[in-house]
């Protein structure tokens, strides 16, 4: 769900910024553009940059508090895959 909510708010937004490029007069068609630039890296980085890192983060996460209780760690079925296998 929270993919598509990324998705239907980026659309949404790059429709209005696209009109002002090209409805707006010459100074609303520069800030247009610096917003349609603005749009298009600030959805890159949330869903292929800020996700790996929040998915990697709460499974270390999770892996401290298993050692703390004294469980064993195992792949747990329907859990985020690793992605990295570096540890801290």
């Amino acid at each position: 769900s929270t993919f598509s909510r990324t998705m239907i708010t980026f659309t949404t937004i790059f429709l209005v910024v696209v009109v002002l490029y090209i409805f707006g007069g010459e100074t609303l068609r520069s800030f247009s553009f610096a917003m349609i630039i603005g749009i298009i890296f600030g959805t890159y980085s949330s869903l292929f940059i800020a996700t790996p890192i929040i998915l990697d983060t709460y499974g270390k996460k999770e892996e401290r508090e298993r050692k703390a209780a004294g469980e064993t760690i195992t792949e747990l079925p329907g859990s985020a895959p690793k992605l990295s296998t570096t540890t801290v």
